[in-house]
Parts: structure tokens; sequence; C-alpha cells
């Protein structure tokens, strides 16, 4: 049945299929169905207003569509085939899908009249009407509709009490679903959305004020990118630029010095995303240009003439101002926190070797000494040592971990 469902996923003409049902119906029953259902362009017309036309009464129009749609039904019985796409379909997508993107999936938008038709007919898929908290969606069954709803009021409850977005990832584990199923699931709330960043939260969660900044806020922003992007001594990238106004504690970050840069961590407020398309803004208006590198083996930035006399400005601008604290929220947490790992970890950020290594499989896997006093003897912290750990052997550290 797989290979029927890609052989017809966009080819099944839904508009013909239903044509075909009503060759058997008489022509006023075909009126009456095509108008009461809005097909082939009408609007929905009333029992009243059909009665009217035909010179008969509400109830004779309802008994004439009821008796055209157990035709209907009995023709669609025999169709074997078309039954069995719209529950593939709906399997593909765990048992439930929102209305706009089922459709979606089954065929072309002109058919969407066509296709609600026919499911109608079919009584395994159920028909979930819009509320003010969720949009309309279809399900397999009834247990599936209340499924759905408890798992999407209890994300909702949690990004309540988290009060910061969250990655379906976390999502996932915390509620033991499959990521997918989840995003699925998600789809269907009117009261959780999705951000660029591609994270899940609450419609009425606070974000930063500059997550949609206003021209003023953005001008001084590309002053901030490029008098940072100057002050960075060695080639870099689009990605690497934003992970220092990110304030990332990233290795090659560390490892560059670059989280002594006076500008890093000063557009921290605002998502990674948010901040390369700031980035690619002022690629666009050529400050900037992107230049391939065979020796760094990656695209790299470098400023153009129109931009080397924009950061003339910029850096006048930022010299008596650079508080920015409608956009800035400051690198000094972050240096003491760097500073304070040090004094306690002098090798916290060092590169391990390999006689390291090998004295420290010898101490934990043979000696069976604990992380405590293998993060006093190599001078590193408790994490660096178990992720060094499941490096060397993951499977012996995880073993070892269970029986300890």
């Amino acid at each position: 049945m797989r290979l029927f469902f890609k052989k017809y996923k966009h080819q099944y003409n839904f508009k013909e299929e239903v044509r075909k049902l009503f060759k058997s119906l008489s022509f006023r029953t075909r009126d009456i169905i095509i108008r009461r259902n809005a097909l082939e362009g009408f609007k929905k017309d009333t029992l009243e207003m059909i009665g009217r036309d035909y010179n008969i009464t509400r109830e004779r129009v309802r008994q004439l569509e009821t008796r055209g749609y157990i035709i209907i039904n009995k023709m669609l019985k025999k169709n074997k085939y078309l039954e069995s796409f719209f529950v593939e379909v709906l399997d593909s997508s765990y048992g439930v899908k929102r209305e706009d993107f089922f459709l979606e999936l089954l065929g072309k938008k002109e058919d969407e009249k066509y296709i609600l038709f026919i499911l109608l007919f079919f009584g395994r898929f159920i028909k979930i009407e819009e509320s003010p908290n969720f949009f309309a969606f279809w399900v397999e069954n009834k247990e599936k509709k209340i499924e759905v709803k408890e798992i999407i009021e209890q994300v909702e409850i949690y990004l309540k009490q988290e009060e910061i977005p969250l990655s379906s990832f976390i999502l996932s584990k915390k509620f033991c679903i499959k990521k997918e199923r989840l995003e699925i699931y998600l789809e269907i709330s009117k009261n959780i959305i999705k951000t660029i960043d591609e994270e899940y939260r609450l419609i009425n969660y606070k974000t930063s004020e500059c997550f949609i900044p206003d021209n003023h806020i953005k001008e001084e922003i590309v002053d901030i990118i490029l008098v940072c992007f100057d002050s960075v001594d060695i080639p870099i990238g689009r990605s690497f630029l934003s992970k220092i106004l990110k304030g990332s504690n990233d290795k090659n970050i560390i490892e560059a010095g670059e989280h002594f840069n006076k500008y890093f961590g000063v557009l921290s407020n605002l998502y990674k995303k948010e901040i390369l398309k700031h980035i690619d803004d002022i690629i666009k208006d050529e400050f900037l240009e992107i230049y391939p590198s065979r020796y760094f083996g990656r695209p790299l930035l470098r400023l153009t003439k129109q931009g080397k006399e924009k950061l003339l400005e910029s850096k006048k601008s930022l010299t008596n101002n650079f508080t920015m604290q409608n956009v800035s929220i400051g690198d000094n947490e972050f240096n003491e926190k760097i500073k304070r790992i040090k004094e306690e970890s002098p090798n916290a950020y060092s590169s391990w070797s390999k006689e390291e290594e090998q004295e420290l499989k010898k101490m934990y896997f043979v000696e069976k000494k604990t992380i405590e006093e293998l993060s006093v003897i190599f001078k590193r912290q408790k994490g660096g040592i178990i992720s060094r750990l499941k490096k060397i052997d993951k499977k012996k550290y995880s073993q070892q971990k269970i029986e300890s």
C-alpha cells in the first residue's frame, strides 16, 4: 500500500472523483448536494433556499440530500484504494494532523472542499472542530484526541513554569514522547508557537525588547557588529562573529581569547538566529562581504570600501556611549565565571594530551578513583573529566557508573 501512496500523492484528482460519484445521482439530488456543500463554485445554501427554487418543502430537500449521501457512501465503500490513501497519510503523522496541514498533504489547495466532502463519508476519521485553544484537526480515534489534548495541556503548564522557550528535544525527553510526534501535536495548539530559533514558547511569553528592534536600535546594532568585527584579530565567518556577540561559551571562542573581547556578549539577549539575520542584513547593505578561503576551508567575512567608511562613523557613535542598556546585558558575569573556573581548575580549557588520557583511563577504570578525585588530580572540572571518559570508552564508563 505504501507504493500506492508514493505514486498518487499530489496526483489524485479529487474533483474528478467527486464528479464520478455524482453520476449515479439524479440531477436534482446532485444539485442539492453541490449547493449544500458549496462545491463547483457555489456558495453554501440553506434547505429553505433550495426548497424555494424547486418548489418543494424544506423536509423534502433534507430527504433527497440524505438519500444522495446513502448512494455516495455505498459507492465509496467499494473504492478501497481511496480510503487506504487517507489512512496512510494520517498514519504518517502518528494518527493526528492539523486540518490545514492535513489537506496540504492530501492534495492541491483548489481541491480542499472536495477532499473534506469525501472524508466525511469515512467513519474511521474524526474531525475535531476549531476551539479557542486548538486549531481544527483530524484524528483516527477518540483515544487519540484525548491523548493529544492532555499532552498539549501538560506542555503548556511546563512552559509556564519554566518561563523560557524550550526545544522540542528537551520537551520530548521531559514527556517521554518522540520528538517528531510532539512537534505534530504542538502544531494544533493556539497557545504555543514556534520561535525563529526553533524553540517552543507560550504565545503570551515576554520576549526581549530587541527581538524586533526599532530603526534606532537597529542602527546601534549595525554599529556594534561592525566595530566588534574590526576588533577581532583573526579571520572569522558569520557564525564565529555571532557567537562573540551572543557571548557563547564555545571552545573555539575561549581558545581564541575572544571571551575577553570588549564586545563579547553585548547582544546576549538576542537569539543567535536573530544576530545572524542582522549580520546578513549588513552583508546585503554591502558593509561586509563573504569571500572563500582555501586556507581556512570555509567562507570568511571582510569589510567593503563602503563598510570601512561606515566603520569610522560607528566608532565615533560608540566612543561616548557604549553602555547600550537597551541592547546589552554585558559580559562581566561571564568573565568572572571564567576567571573563577580557571582559578579552581587551571587546565579546564586546555586540550588533553595522549599521556593524560592514558593516565585518566588507568586511574578510573583500573584504580577505580572517583570523579572528584580525578578532578583534583588533573585540575579540571568534573564535567570535563566525564566527557573525556565517555570519549575514551563510553560503554565501559556507563557500565562502571551502574556498578558504582
